[in-house]
């Protein structure tokens, strides 16, 4: 059976994380790759809510592996910047910690992809209005 990424599936594995007061949720399916090992890619899905920026990261198969949640107060500098087919998204936190990875601007299953990018950049802008 081969597994589909749905806005369904992101909804449905976010769901728990969710506080009441977080009314609005907008997925996005990213990735980190290794060019060389497969294997040692990394998978994503992140959702910037009303409140903060959430990221799953899953195995191939979609099944969680760890959760990590980004408060706007958290974030030291974020950036969006063009990738072939969509964008390259850094987090850096104030522990200099880093998130890098690609958001392809359209993926099968997920029709709200590239407005959902469109909504985190403008986020990213706030935040780096905020901290200059």
């Amino acid at each position: 059976m081969a597994l589909k990424i749905t806005e369904d599936l992101m909804l449905e594995k976010f769901s728990g994380y969710l506080s009441k007061d977080e009314t609005e949720i907008y997925p996005i399916y990213a990735i980190k790759l290794n060019w060389f090992i497969t294997l040692l890619s990394k998978y994503y899905f992140i959702a910037l809510t009303n409140k903060r920026i959430l990221i799953l990261r899953v195995s191939s198969l979609l099944n969680e592996k760890d959760f990590m949640e980004i408060r706007p107060e958290e974030i030291k500098s974020c950036s969006m910047k063009k990738a072939p087919l969509g964008k390259a998204i850094e987090i850096r936190l104030k522990d200099d910690s880093v998130l890098k990875a690609k958001a392809n601007n359209k993926v099968l299953g997920l029709s709200n992809q590239s407005e959902n990018i469109e909504r985190l950049y403008n986020f990213f802008q706030k935040i780096n209005n905020l901290n200059p």
